[in-house]
Formats: C-alpha cells, structure tokens, sequence
C-alpha cells in the first residue's frame, strides 16, 4: 500500500475533483436565436440581444423558452405581444421603443 504524506493527500484529492468537474460539466448547448439578434450565455444565463435592429415587434419566432435576458433597446417596438407560458424571461430591456402603453397581459 502507498503511504502518503497530507499535501500527497491534498494532491489526490484536488485532482479527482478537478477530472470530476470536467466530466460533470461540459460546453452548455447552443439554444435558438431569432433572425437579427446575437445570442450568447452571460454567465450561465442565454441573453438574446436584438437591440438597434428595427424591431417593430418582439421577435417570438426563433426567441428560446430558455431566454433569461432580452434586449429590445432602440428599436421601433410599439405594443408587447403576450409572451408564451412556458418562457424563462426574467429581464426584458425596451428602453428607447415607441411604447405608448403596455397591457397587463403582455
């Protein structure tokens, strides 16, 4: 049997969490991404960037239920479309939009 000494412990111990972190873990997929936008993770969040793209509705089409982020900065949106019920948004960004009211369903 081996004998080893504490940092030869350390050494083992460090490294099979290193190799478990890296089976466990792996590139995260690559998710949809409407026409006219740049979609990329932050963090592990998929943020949809569709700013300063002459949006004058929110794309749906394309748009992944798994979007945590939307930027719909600058563009010509006027009316907020429901979104579906099974979509992750968490922040929606319209700044700069020719918004005049936005629904309670929306």
């Amino acid at each position: 049997m081996w004998k080893l000494g504490a940092v030869g412990r350390l050494y083992v111990i460090v490294s099979l969490l290193v190799l478990s972190a890296e089976l466990i873990s792996g590139p995260l997929p690559e998710l949809e991404c409407p026409e006219d936008c740049d979609c990329h993770y932050f963090r592990i969040n998929w943020v949809t960037d569709c700013s300063e793209s002459n949006f004058t509705e929110i794309p749906h089409e394309g748009l992944s239920q798994n979007v945590y982020i939307l930027n719909m900065n600058s563009n010509n949106v006027t009316e907020v479309q429901r979104f579906p019920e099974d979509i992750k948004l968490r922040r929606l960004q319209l700044a700069d939009n020719l918004l005049t009211k936005l629904n309670r369903e929306s």
